[in-house]
């Protein structure tokens, strides 16, 4: 369970970067909410 990773509304993401125009960067925003970042602190 600490090494698998969910992806919600993948092809917002992979619709972005399909249909981009070229040489247009895409930024984008990422916030998590976690009480338990990292096991390997612990």
């Amino acid at each position: 369970w600490l090494n698998k990773t969910t992806v919600f509304n993948k092809h917002i993401i992979v619709k972005a970067l399909d249909k981009r125009p070229k040489n247009v960067p895409l930024i984008t925003v990422s916030n998590h909410h976690s009480c338990f970042d990292d096991p390997g602190i612990w």
